[in-house]
């Protein structure tokens, strides 16, 4: 199988932290404290049953795009009476500057003045508004395109926003401080769910059409927007904290290769042309000087992310030497550095082939060993040298599995 043909999932540190969050949930609802890592298979089986369960009650219901609930903790909340308030506002401010122009028809008796009903909004949907026009007036230029406008806040939301696991496994009346756009923007952490409807928030006050989609099992949400007349799909959450485009403006044959969802309700994604790699896509006559332009990328510490156009006549021998040579880029870097590379390859609808690069870079350091002294990182160090410098594995195998001692020797018969 090709590279740009394998199902992906979402980053897989987010994917995990996902099923934390189910789990811890479980955990609660079962009065549980710990999961041993024995019990964890039983744990799943139960999770995705949970999952299971809400699938099956969203198939009685009918599929919709807001309150529903991601999973089992967090509710999609529409974001239009919000956005409404900013367009009623900025189209007042916009009458106002016509008075002058109009005063002579109202003396005439030509026009009546008919003054729109003022949305009124609450404390925390007036916050909400207010945090967001500041990010608006400090990231949208004049005369920018919607494609631009989106790329501008499809960058701040990445960049500003932050998936830390605390906010992952919030719960109860903390849910609403990751999954609501007063929560992200006044903390700037989130969930799936928060990123969605921040960002969905924010193209609504653009006057760009935008809904949020969910998955099939509900646990994962993410942007459908319009452009031009074209649907394209967008997760900030699976680009966050990174920006490279990998999930961004995506028709429904890229998006498929990470997620599911009822495509029956939601508009089919069929452009291509504000895909980030083909609005990028730099000419490229010769497969074979691929390699290299790929590790200047590498080696240009800020970029993540390339395309190329290859035109319209690769063959199938070519595309296979292309499937070969991003194999062997991906075994280099995925296996041997804190890093992982992923390709692509977008047929445009001038039947163009466009390849994509994104590079995600890894920290060495997690957030816990950054928290130890240096001393206490020598001793945790020399105890696993001590324990594990010659392990082979052994034990791990389900034939040979079972209780230990507490020397970690199997116990006799």
């Amino acid at each position: 199988m090709k590279p740009w043909e394998e199902k992906t999932t979402m980053e897989k540190g987010k994917m995990i932290g996902v099923y934390i969050l189910l789990v811890a949930i479980l955990i609660s609802v079962i009065g549980s404290v710990a999961v041993g890592g024995m019990y964890m298979n039983k744990k799943m089986q139960a999770v995705d049953k949970q999952l299971k369960k809400l699938s099956e009650k969203e198939k009685e219901e009918g599929t919709k795009e807001d309150d529903v609930l991601i999973a089992g903790s967090y509710t999609i909340k529409s974001t239009k009476k919000i956005s409404d308030a900013y367009l009623q506002e900025i189209g007042a401010k916009d009458a106002k500057k016509d008075d002058s122009k109009k005063e002579d028809d109202k003396k005439d008796g030509d026009k009546k003045d008919k003054k729109e009903k003022k949305i009124k909004l609450n404390e925390k949907e007036q916050a909400t508004l207010d945090m967001a026009k500041k990010v608006i007036d400090k990231e949208i230029k004049d005369g920018m395109t919607d494609y631009e406008k989106e790329v501008a806040i499809y960058e701040w939301v990445c960049k500003n926003i932050s998936t830390g696991n605390s906010s992952l496994l919030s719960t109860g009346n903390d849910a609403e401080s990751v999954s609501t756009p007063y929560g992200v923007l006044k903390g700037h952490n989130a969930v799936c769910v928060g990123y969605a409807t921040t960002f969905r928030l924010f193209m609504q006050m653009l006057g760009i059409e935008c809904k949020v989609v969910h998955n099939n099992d509900s646990y994962h949400s993410w942007d459908e927007v319009k452009l031009d007349g074209d649907w394209y799909y967008v997760d900030c959450y699976s680009d966050s904290e990174t920006a490279n485009y990998a999930n961004f403006n995506m028709n429904d044959d890229l998006c498929l290769r990470g997620h599911d969802w009822d495509r029956s309700y939601f508009p089919a994604a069929v452009g291509t042309k504000y895909n980030y790699a083909v609005m990028n896509a730099k000419p490229c006559d010769d497969i074979f000087k691929l390699p290299k332009k790929i590790r200047r990328m590498f080696e240009q510490r800020k970029k993540s992310v390339i395309s190329f156009n290859l035109g319209t006549t690769l063959d199938e021998n070519q595309e296979q030497i292309l499937s070969e040579m991003a194999t062997k880029i991906q075994e280099l870097i995925n296996n041997n550095y804190a890093a992982d590379v992923q390709f692509g390859l977008i047929e445009t609808e001038n039947k163009e082939k466009v390849l994509s690069v994104t590079l995600n870079r890894y920290n060495n350091n997690s957030e816990s060993e950054s928290q130890l002294s240096e001393e206490d990182q020598q001793k945790v160090q020399k105890a696993f040298d001590k324990a594990f410098s010659d392990y082979n594995g052994e034990g791990l195998s389900d034939d040979n599995s079972g209780e230990m001692t507490e020397d970690g020797q199997q116990p006799a018969a």
